[in-house]
């Protein structure tokens, strides 16, 4: 009789840990889904370098260079760029801004804090490997033109 009361113990505390386990062990599988997920859309990343300059001005006033990031329903840009014209001296900042059908917005970070926004217009060929951008600032105005050096085509 006690060893009937032991097994039909064992048999409880099994069916009570078992299903337990169970429930803990799923987020290790949701993990490697995100884990997938993720290395899925590091191939989509669009890596640019290019030119950029002034309204009016056919010379380039500068180098950038970044990343599109393609998120949910949008495109993050995060990008560097600096001046290579000697009027201005040697001057480097951040550009960081989000692409969504056509318009970008965001903001640019000066090396010395000072933000300013930054609005454009933009086109992304993939066949060509080309981005071009109008951009606007409260007081400037300029184009961008990049090529696309990887990514997924």
């Amino acid at each position: 009789m006690r060893k009937i009361c032991g097994i039909l113990i064992a048999m409880v505390v099994l069916s009570a840990v078992i299903p337990g386990s169970a429930v803990s062990a799923s987020p290790m599988f949701s993990e490697k889904k995100e884990k997938i997920k993720k290395d899925v859309l590091d191939e989509n990343i669009i890596v640019l370098r290019g030119k950029w300059g002034f309204k009016g001005d056919k010379e380039p006033d500068g180098d950038f260079a970044g990343k599109i990031i393609p998120k949910n329903r949008f495109f993050v840009f995060k990008g560097i760029f600096n001046v290579t014209n000697s009027s201005y001296g040697d001057v480097k900042g951040r550009v960081f801004g989000v692409l969504r059908h056509g318009f970008f917005n965001g903001i640019v970070k000066g090396a010395n804090g000072e933000r300013s926004k930054v609005i454009g217009l933009y086109k992304l060929d993939r066949e060509r490997k080309i981005f071009k951008i109008r951009w606007m600032t409260f007081h400037d105005a300029g184009w961008a033109l990049a090529k696309i050096t990887s990514g997924k085509q």
